[in-house]
């Protein structure tokens, strides 16, 4: 749980909860009820505890990191300067309405996060992240580090054709796509090695 992480990454660094609260900006009973399991804090105070405990937001929540399976620096950024979800919506060249329908969510929910009105929840942020193929830590105002690309993938124009309808797809018709190359798949015979 959150709270465990919390106290645990604390710990690694010798703060005492006074002076952990006092990094924060926040009571001293605050950490404890944190701790405890008894409240959550909320996503930018999660953000200040990743970057005083100086571990990414990800592990924190006990996320999978979407991001390269490695250890990735993470580096704050002093003030969110862009909106992470508009730029990725954008670069992907979907709709508010597409990415809502993609994740499970209405198309105003959307809207209240590119415009800073609302934040995803916990569970919101991982499905974004992986739809994105960003990191967690990316998506909530972080800058990763770029790491070395591993191999030079080459995607012919066959599966870009693919790829341009899937996108298209609404979210109940793409869980059917998968399940139809999942039954392909298992039915189809295995090459000689």
């Amino acid at each position: 749980m959150l709270g465990e992480k919390i106290k645990e990454y604390r710990k690694k660094r010798s703060l005492s909860q006074r002076d952990f609260a006092s990094l924060l900006n926040v009571a001293n009973g605050t950490i404890s009820l944190w701790e405890n399991n008894l409240r959550v804090p909320d996503l930018d105070i999660i953000k200040n505890i990743s970057t005083v405990l100086e571990v990414p937001i990800h592990e924190l929540l006990e996320l999978e990191n979407t991001a390269e399976k490695q250890d990735i620096p993470v580096v704050s950024t002093s003030s969110l300067k862009h909106n992470q979800i508009k730029e990725l919506r954008k670069e992907k060249n979907i709709t508010q309405n597409q990415l809502a329908a993609a994740i499970g969510v209405s198309r105003s929910s959307v809207a209240m996060w590119e415009t800073n009105n609302t934040q995803p929840d916990f569970d919101l942020i991982k499905k974004l992240a992986d739809y994105f193929g960003v990191s967690i830590d990316y998506l909530l105002g972080y800058e990763i580090k770029p790491t070395e690309q591993k191999e030079n993938l080459e995607i012919t124009s066959q599966e870009k054709v693919v790829i341009e309808k899937i996108k298209k797809l609404s979210n109940n018709n793409l869980q059917k796509v998968f399940g139809y190359i999942d039954g392909l798949l298992s039915t189809q015979e295995k090459p000689e090695e």
